[in-house]
């Protein structure tokens, strides 16, 4: 999963935010390469200049794309999706509950009229 950091504003620090989101900072002016840094994981804080964020560019592209959709989606749609999930779970189960009786009266009687083709 892609870092998070936060940054000193004025005396305020701010954050958490992409390195991304960092980026976009810097280039609106609201931060420059002399602002501390520091990621969410740390307890040192850097000048922007020093962090690297190639590498957090290169885990990105590394994370597989189940990843990658998981960090994308909100928190709702994460959500209706696992209902929809669990719904669907719950219906097939449901489903092959009560539908295998059905399922063995028609495999009986698909071998009983085999069987009669055979006589």
């Amino acid at each position: 999963m892609a870092r998070k950091f936060y940054y000193d504003a004025d005396g305020e620090k701010l954050g958490p935010v992409t390195g991304q989101e960092l980026l976009y900072l810097r280039a609106e002016g609201r931060i420059g390469d002399n602002t501390w840094v520091r990621a969410e994981d740390s307890q040192t804080w850097r000048p922007f200049s020093a962090v690297n964020l190639n590498e957090e560019r290169r885990q990105e592209a590394a994370a597989g794309p189940w990843r990658r959709m998981l960090r994308a989606a909100s928190p709702r749609t994460l959500l209706l999706g696992g209902l929809v999930m669990v719904s669907l779970l719950v219906f097939v189960a449901i489903a092959v509950v009560f539908a295998w009786p059905l399922i063995l009266c028609g495999l009986a009687f698909l071998m009983v009229m085999a069987l009669m083709k055979m006589k």
